[in-house]
């Protein structure tokens, strides 16, 4: 809990969101135990490979070695996988820990992400919260409110329409950004071409 305190208070993120984060891990342990996907008594294709296709209206719990969405949920979606995929999904709130997390166009409302490496190539209608030890926001991808990231490596190469704060050993900008720029980083690399409305502030050792 002390980790996550100290992750809340560098990146500003709301109490309700880093619960969020705490509950991800724990959740994905519970559903990986009383899930029928993960149970014993299950096959072992069904524990390796998890699909939800589909519309669904309400919560949905996913847990396997690789998870793969192509479903419209109009509810939240909490996933936890070695794989993690919202493959031209559409969903409310997404809530995604694994080793590699990817929202490959569709659209969520609000991304919560843990995991090694999250790509972000669709649209986030509201804010993107990740911690990653690298972290994408793709040139096809957009953010319709803030970006808040703890990661090794943080590249913003869309468009955030928001506030972006990072903290980070380095980060990239070189797309677009409505509002203010704020970035902790030991190396921070502002392209050409990027456009940044807001203030830029930042604290890097070079």
């Amino acid at each position: 809990m002390r980790t996550l305190e100290r992750l809340r208070n560098a990146l500003a993120v709301s109490r309700p969101i880093v619960t969020s984060l705490a509950v991800l891990a724990i959740g994905a342990t519970i559903a990986m135990l009383n899930s029928p996907i993960a149970s014993a008594q299950s096959d072992e294709s069904n524990r390796e490979r998890v699909t939800l296709s589909g519309t669904h209206d309400d919560v949905q719990f996913l847990a396997g070695r690789s998870v793969r969405i192509t479903a419209t949920v109009t509810d939240d979606v909490f996933a936890a996988g070695r794989d993690v995929t919202f493959d031209a999904a559409t969903v409310g709130n997404a809530i995604a820990g694994g080793y590699d997390v990817e929202v490959r166009g569709g659209s969520v409302a609000d991304l919560i992400a843990i995991g090694a490496n999250v790509n972000v190539s669709g649209d986030v209608q509201d804010d993107l919260v990740a911690a990653a030890r690298s972290m994408r926001l793709s040139s096809d991808g957009t953010v319709a409110g803030d970006v808040r990231v703890a990661a090794e490596t943080a590249e913003i190469e869309g468009s955030v329409t928001g506030n972006i704060r990072a903290a980070a050993r380095r980060v990239t900008i070189t797309g677009s950004v409505g509002g203010k720029v704020d970035l902790l980083a030991e190396r921070i690399v502002v392209g050409p071409n990027a456009n940044i409305v807001g203030d830029l502030i930042y604290r890097s050792r070079e």
